[in-house]
């Protein structure tokens, strides 16, 4: 059977559909209730197993927005997963969650696709300001990498991070803002202090930094 008794029954090209694909059924209708307080048009169904969620895709019976997926990096869950959903809705953000607060497993499911790896301890804010973000069809989870390694005395809070990764794609500060539900003012002063931390004059020079220190993961 590919319908589990989670899903919905009808679908619409209107709604955001979101797949929760988690094997633990008490984070995955826990995360339903969450995701129903997302401003918007969104439908969610949890499948706690990967097979029976690629075979409703194959059946052509959704076409979801965002893929919230368990990863494991051995067994059905892991990189094999992420590759098989970006190939069968290339349209669509994975974001991959772990019980386990790993950078390795981290970089291996950004590498394999995932537009995000998320924490499952982390809090329930986070995980909506993360989803509210793929919503936007663009992949903006990404972080800095290895920086300390780069220059240890460098620290930048998790908000400075996501605007430098936005502002490094090209994206102006009112286009930042919309993304991240802020005020352009609050932008200009983030940039502010990542140019201090960086220590460099503006943004120019801050993507510079980023490009030759290969700081930045890519997607």
């Amino acid at each position: 059977m590919i319908i589990t008794p989670w899903a919905h029954d009808t679908w619409s090209d209107d709604v955001n559909t979101i797949f929760i694909i988690d094997s633990h059924k008490l984070f995955a209708r826990g995360l339903e209730l969450l995701l129903a307080s997302i401003p918007g048009d969104n439908a969610v169904t949890c499948f706690d197993n990967p097979g029976t969620a690629t075979m409703n895709l194959l059946a052509g019976n959704s076409n979801p927005t965002l893929f919230i997926a368990e990863f494991l990096r051995r067994g059905p869950c892991g990189c094999g997963l992420i590759k098989q959903l970006r190939a069968l809705c290339p349209q669509a953000n994975v974001l991959s969650v772990s019980s386990f607060e790993n950078q390795n497993d981290k970089a291996i499911a950004m590498e394999a696709g995932a537009a995000g790896f998320f924490d499952k301890s982390s809090s329930a804010e986070a995980m909506l300001d993360t989803v509210a973000q793929l919503l936007c069809s663009e992949t903006l989870v990404s972080n800095l990498k290895n920086i300390d390694e780069i220059s240890p005395e460098i620290t930048l809070t998790t908000r400075q991070q996501e605007v430098l990764c936005l502002a490094s794609k090209g994206y102006s500060n009112k286009e930042i803002a919309r993304f991240l539900g802020l005020s352009p003012e609050t932008i200009k002063s983030h940039l502010a202090a990542v140019f201090t931390r960086l220590g460099v004059l503006n943004r120019i020079e801050a993507m510079d930094f980023v490009r030759c220190n290969g700081i930045l993961t890519t997607n």
